[in-house]
């Protein structure tokens, strides 16, 4: 018992707390109910007595009643939580427990026939029937966001169980050559043999969150007594009494309500306090594709011949408990600003804005490849919606697009309403959520959902990829609330980088022809604003930048060489095997663009969500993963695996698209022309 209890210590205490979702189950003082059924394991070890036929007044033992038995029975209840951390609840219980059990016994008895010729057969059939069951107090201790999977919980406490009903019903049969001689039919209280159960409980549940203040948790455990349920008197000295214990399984549910410790909701205030913003840039920094930071100088900017992989992400995401398409990202139209017709050869060179067309591109392949069908899948949360007829209402919104706007035949389109996606993302985390709220297009040509190639002569390439800048904000009796940031480049606006929370750090990923070719700064304003005291500040700044032209490279001399960029595909959350689909494009586009003079670096990233240590492993088995595979391809060139996690921001996470285009590992490929 005490190697049990230790292994089970070492394994809720050993667990390392760093999986991607990593946000705890909130513990709070609750109230509830608990219910469930009983697998009784019953072990007896009871004398088996009967009178001498003979001679009455003789009491002889024939057997023992030792044959295990298993018996269902049920417990309810009340319970409560008492959280001393969201790691540790002392969690109390009063209820009843039902343990009825019923025993038997034959025994065949040897008797000497008074005539030697004559064949005689005796046996007895006896039965226990007992009605057993306690008023039980449990002292338990739950420990809670342990593992991984937080939902998942242990338990461990007592049971201390105090007797309420303990009759037993008797019934003894005598059989002589099979004819009933003496059925006894009696009961008997056996109150004062019953003892007080006391038994350890080892446990695990699942916790299902039902709404902010209502919890449902699954929960099985083992009860494993100290005592024994009763003992028997021996009317013969010279037989040890009997003895009787039971184990019990229990499986069952809980439910809670809380009833305080909850966070108030933020009211709106008139702040009285005079309120003010001091802000001022701490830092702009250089980010390195493998994450290292250095003080940016300037930035700087070459024509190359580039070519790079963009990802397509096959999802089309929607509004919570709607059908409408999540932040209006997705490009519902056929035609653009300007009145043309929509073509996948003018998108620009942004992984983010590619997939923000993921209809128009669906519709525009569909028609170059009319035997190719597709089928369009609408989910839902599972958490705050759980409605079909919601994910058909997106299915469908897909399908009459491309009806309607690209002139698809319907037939070649099939709609599903499903439940989750078939590979879903975080069930708790609100990031998660949003992307489990979508549709899915897949099809029977995998030309439909191929990635999208650009390449192209004197593509401007900036360097470093991504500039991080680090402001301190001072607010006085004011809470930020929100930032905006501009960038501009000769009055042109090359960016806006937003969000509703107070920044440390913004990120700004620089893509192919963002910038001029001309040696012009980039200028930026940022903006920080507090709602509750109605307040702003902004301050602006520049950073240089060094525009290399190709008759500036020659007569520095420097190396002409080729780069390329992929972007595979996606991974699975929280996974970092390489998937068939993403072998299939390294064998079609990035094996043959890797040469025996390349160099190929491999970067692995992830998106937000989780531990940030966490997500640095993870992101570096994704680029190893990729690394041997490429290996196995082309051996020759050079190979690098770089893990970078969440610490370089290279799509925007704020929304769901850019966390999944996140979730990547990105391909270069450097050759010397």
């Amino acid at each position: 018992m005490k190697k049990v209890l230790a292994l089970i210590l070492v394994a809720i205490f050993a667990v390392q707390v760093n999986a991607q979702e990593a946000e705890n189950i909130k513990m709070r003082p609750a109230l509830g109910l608990f219910g469930g059924l009983n697998v009784n394991m019953h072990s007896p070890d009871i004398p088996f007595y009967y009178e001498s036929l003979n001679d009455p007044s003789k009491v002889l033992l024939v057997n023992r009643l030792n044959q295990n038995t298993t018996s269902l029975g049920y417990h309810v209840g009340l319970l409560g939580y008492i959280p001393l951390s969201d790691y540790i609840v002392i969690a109390p219980r009063i209820g009843y427990n039902s343990m009825n059990v019923l025993f038997k016994k034959n025994l065949n008895l040897d008797v000497t026939a008074a005539d030697p010729t004559q064949s005689v057969e005796y046996s007895i059939d006896r039965e226990y029937d007992a009605k057993l069951s306690y008023l039980e107090l449990s002292p338990v201790v739950q420990f809670h966001n342990l593992l991984p999977i937080k939902p998942l919980y242990f338990m461990l406490g007592m049971e201390f169980g105090f007797p309420m009903s303990t009759s037993v019903h008797h019934l003894e049969k005598h059989t002589l050559n099979k004819a009933m001689m003496i059925q006894k039919d009696t009961s008997m209280n056996i109150q004062e043999d019953i003892t007080t159960r006391m038994a350890i409980a080892l446990g695990v549940g699942y916790t299902f969150e039902l709404s902010d203040y209502v919890k449902l948790s699954a929960e099985v455990s083992y009860r494993l007594p100290f005592n024994n349920v009763s003992t028997f008197k021996n009317p013969l000295n010279d037989v040890n009494p009997g003895t009787w214990k039971a184990n019990q399984l229990r499986a069952g549910i809980n439910l809670t309500f809380d009833i305080g410790g909850r966070e108030k909701p933020i009211e709106n205030t008139v702040v009285k306090e005079s309120s003010s913003i001091n802000l001022k840039m701490n830092a702009i920094n250089a980010v390195s594709r493998d994450g290292r930071r250095t003080a940016m100088r300037a930035i700087r900017v070459e024509d190359q011949q580039y070519t790079e992989l963009f990802p397509f992400v096959s999802y089309v995401f929607f509004d919570e408990n709607t059908a409408y398409v999540a932040g209006g990202y997705e490009n519902m139209s056929r035609g653009n600003e300007a009145g043309q017709t929509f073509s996948i050869s003018t998108l620009p060179s942004d992984a983010v804005k590619i997939n923000s067309n993921t209809l128009n591109i669906v519709g525009t392949r569909m028609l170059q490849y009319p035997n190719a069908t597709i089928t369009i899948t609408g989910t839902f949360d599972n958490k705050k919606e759980k409605n079909k007829s919601l994910s058909n209402d997106r299915a469908n919104i897909a399908k009459n697009f491309l009806v309607n706007e690209y002139g698809i035949d319907e037939s070649r389109i099939r709609t599903v309403a499903a439940g989750l996606p078939s590979r879903p993302s975080s069930q708790i985390l609100a990031d998660g959520l949003a992307e489990n709220r979508r549709i899915e297009v897949t099809s029977d040509d995998p030309r439909i959902t191929e990635p999208i190639l650009i390449t192209g002569e004197n593509i401007r390439i900036a360097m470093p990829d991504v500039v991080e800048f680090t402001p301190t904000i001072e607010a006085e009796n004011a809470t930020i609330s929100s930032f905006e940031m501009d960038l501009f480049q000769g009055g042109r606006n090359i960016k806006t980088i937003h969000g509703d929370f107070e920044p440390s750090t913004i990120q700004w990923a620089i893509a192919p022809n963002d910038l001029a070719n001309r040696d012009m700064p980039v200028e930026y304003i940022l903006k920080v604003r507090s709602e509750s005291a109605n307040i702003e500040n902004e301050i602006k700044g520049s950073i240089p930048v060094e525009y290399l032209s190709i008759t500036k490279r020659m007569q520095e001399e420097l190396a002409d060489k080729t780069v390329s960029r992929y972007s595979l595909t996606l991974f699975d959350f929280d996974k970092s095997e390489v998937s068939a689909s993403d072998k299939a494009i390294i064998d079609k586009y990035i094996v043959p663009a890797i040469k025996y003079n390349s160099t190929v670096d491999i970067y692995g990233y992830t998106d937000r969500t989780g531990d940030a240590n966490y997500n640095m492993k993870l992101s570096q088995r994704r680029a190893e993963a990729v690394m041997q595979l490429l290996q196995s391809r082309v051996s020759e060139a050079k190979y690098n695996a770089h893990g970078v996690g969440e610490s370089v921001e290279i799509f925007d996470n704020e929304s769901p698209v850019g966390r999944h285009l996140s979730r990547t590992v990105q391909i270069y490929i450097t050759t010397p022309r």
